[in-house]
């Protein structure tokens, strides 16, 4: 016996030896907590699974699954007057995005885990049939209605598309190659970012608006079809009546309800109605609650917790979810309060906008796929990751400074900045986050960082929009009076070209001070994610691929998790040394 552990224990220092993890030790008696009673997966070698050819178009489709989802939410913005005067319905202009923004926000932590249970390929192909099905229908939209329930049901298949793509790569390529092909994904959604306005622009002016969600249907069927055919994952062998069994409705009901109901009192707080009112403050209260409701569900009440609360006891994982947070304000924020700068204070159109932010999207882009390829030859992430946390706050202190005599080529080049350091740690925290938690967590450690993101986007908007729409209309109303036109973001655009000198100036002066105070209560945001990136630690990369079969629920799974890092190596040294001479005095006797 003492021989067999002493191997088992050799066994797993060569594995800590080779900068890989040994949390999937198998112990034939282990019993088997609530967060980590799911199998263990094997671990093989990337080259048993894929050739390099094919590799590459697994990932060209995944690729274009991103595209797909991030441009949907790009390409409808420059679309929208067309869409409101055709339909009608500028009453309820913005619920055609906060139609699809409640459903893929809410749903997003919960298909890692649901992945888990009925295996990747299954629910990513759910995913894009539903978002393509709600693409047609919105396409087809003869009211405002029917196009903002379609673009709810966009949001159900769009919510789960990235969450898939980030961990079926985790599935298919190794930890240590992991980060440039994880960049090219996030390149694809600044691709996304910068060809999605301008090609709303065209469909608008050339075609029709509709052809803004019809746009999505050769791409989606492209993709389908390479993923249909290259795709190849472990699919679980538990019946169907098993798998439901395993699904955590009460998790899933109360975060899907407490996100609902924060994102609905977000979204009207200072918009439809104040932030004072009642039902505002119903809304926000009771989305909190469902979140209370939802964490102690997961600690106390969920088998298979769709987000297992174990992963935040993790250095890495709760530091690298801070970030993520906060790094959602400048990926959201950056779509929408940089455009209205050009829009409102340069004078620009909402094309021209979009195109003058290339700055900060090539930096996204480029520099995604650079610190991708470095992070896989060095091995190194935790670097990246603070190096474009200090970028980001840097720049964005800089741009707080931007003022009507700010030369454009100083314009270019903060923005520039603030891509750079964007792309050089917005795929790489997602290493962090996989390298610090067991294979086991991977789907849902993975579907949480999105979330995280997302909520990190709406929040920004929901705070600095209100805070930039507060100082503009204070300062305009101030100066013209209350009864003034010029207030109102939709009308200002459009009217301050007509305008009389005097009232450009104060209109263009009282945007200019809400975005300035916009970014200067960004930049000490983005130092509190600066702050929380200096808590990661390096854990070395696995050049092997964990495959998560979650199948053969056969009995009890001995399987214990194990964390990795420098001091698990330190102990299985020590271990193996100690088993040794064990195992030697057994055999001398």
């Amino acid at each position: 016996m003492a021989t067999a552990e002493a191997r088992q224990m050799e066994e797993k220092a060569k594995l800590a030896e080779n900068g890989e993890s040994a949390e999937t030790l198998s112990l034939p008696n282990a019993a088997s907590s609530k967060d980590t009673e799911a199998q263990s997966p094997p671990i093989v070698e990337q080259a048993q699974l894929y050739s390099t050819g094919r590799l590459i178009i697994v990932i060209f489709s995944l690729a274009l699954c991103v595209l797909l989802s991030a441009l949907d939410v790009t390409i409808v913005s420059t679309a929208l007057p067309s869409i409101v005067s055709d339909l009608h319905g500028f009453d309820r202009l913005s619920w055609v995005g906060i139609s699809y923004l409640l459903t893929s926000t809410a749903l997003q932590p919960v298909y890692g885990k649901v992945s888990d249970i009925f295996g990747r390929r299954p629910v990513l192909f759910f995913c894009i049939a539903t978002f393509l099905l709600g693409s047609t229908l919105c396409g087809v939209s003869q009211s405002m209605d029917m196009l903002i329930a379609s673009r709810a049901l966009q949001g159900v298949g769009g919510g789960g598309l990235i969450s898939l793509i980030m961990i079926i790569i985790s599935e298919i390529v190794s930890m240590k190659e992991r980060g440039k092909y994880q960049g090219m994904i996030g390149a694809s959604w600044g691709l996304a970012s910068v060809v999605g306005p301008l090609l709303g622009g065209v469909f608008t002016d050339k075609t029709s608006w509709r052809w803004a969600f019809f746009v999505n249907l050769p791409v989606g069927a492209i993709a389908s079809c390479f993923i249909f055919v290259f795709l190849k994952l472990p699919q679980p062998k538990d019946n169907f009546r098993d798998k439901i069994t395993r699904i955590d409705f009460a998790g899933i009901a109360s975060i899907v309800m407490g996100s609902v109901f924060l994102l609905l009192g977000l979204e009207w707080g200072g918009n439809q109605y104040p932030w004072s009112s009642p039902l505002v403050i119903s809304f926000l209260v009771v989305g909190v609650l469902m979140y209370g409701i939802f964490v102690y569900v997961e600690l106390k009440v969920a088998k298979e917790p769709i987000i297992p609360m174990s992963m935040f006891r993790r250095r890495n994982f709760w530091a690298a979810m801070i970030f993520c947070f906060v790094s959602g304000f400048i990926l959201l924020g950056c779509s929408y309060f940089l455009p209205l700068w050009f829009q409102y204070i340069r004078g620009t159109s909402a094309t021209a906008s979009g195109l003058s932010i290339l700055p900060f999207m090539l930096g996204t882009v480029i520099f995604s796929v650079v610190s991708g390829i470095l992070v896989t030859k060095t091995g190194q992430y935790v670097p990246f990751i603070r190096f474009g946390a200090v970028l980001l706050v840097v720049a964005a202190s800089l741009i707080a400074t931007w003022d009507l005599p700010t030369a454009n080529w100083v314009e270019i080049v903060e923005m520039l900045v603030l891509g750079i350091g964007m792309g050089c740690a917005l795929q790489t925290v997602l290493i962090a986050i996989q390298a610090a938690v067991p294979p086991e967590f991977i789907a849902p450690s993975t579907a949480a960082m999105v979330f995280a993101r997302s909520m990190g986007g709406v929040f920004a908007l929901a705070m600095f929009g209100t805070i930039l729409n507060n100082v503009a209309i204070n300062e305009i109303t101030s100066a013209l009076g209350p009864d003034t036109p010029y207030t109102g973001s939709q009308q200002s655009v459009s009217t301050l070209d007509n305008a009389p000198a005097n009232v450009r100036a104060v209109v263009i002066q009282a945007y200019r001070d809400g975005i300035h105070y916009v970014w200067v209560g960004l930049a000490p945001l983005l130092g509190i994610g600066l702050i929380a990136t200096l808590a990661l630690q390096h854990i070395p990369l696995r050049t092997k691929i964990d495959i998560s079969l979650e199948n053969e629920k056969e009995g009890k799974r001995g399987t214990v998790a194990k964390g990795r890092g420098d001091e698990e190596v330190a102990v299985a040294e020590k271990e193996k040394e100690k088993m040794e001479g064990s195992a030697d005095t057994l055999e001398s006797h």
